[in-house]
């Protein structure tokens, strides 16, 4: 029981990236709401997956693997 919320944190820590996290979570919440047979045990753990990797990814700054500058940076060029 540990490891069901452990493992999608981690994944999340892991694989942070807004956009795959956010497809990855609409995938989720569609298995949900319309059920999958394949899919339909792990639909909780898919949400989880793709909700941690969504928050990790805007913690990143990272879209799609291109880096945004949504918080600015702490770091000064001298120039």
């Amino acid at each position: 029981m540990f490891t069901i919320i452990t493992f999608p944190f981690l994944f999340g820590v892991m694989f942070g990236d807004i956009g795959h996290g956010f497809c990855l979570l609409l995938f989720g919440l569609y298995n949900l709401f319309y059920r999958m047979e394949p899919f339909y045990e792990i639909r909780y753990l898919l949400v989880l997956m793709g909700g941690f990797s969504f928050y990790c990814g805007w913690i990143y700054n990272d879209f799609v693997s291109i880096s945004l500058n949504v918080f600015g940076s702490c770091y000064l060029v001298n120039g």
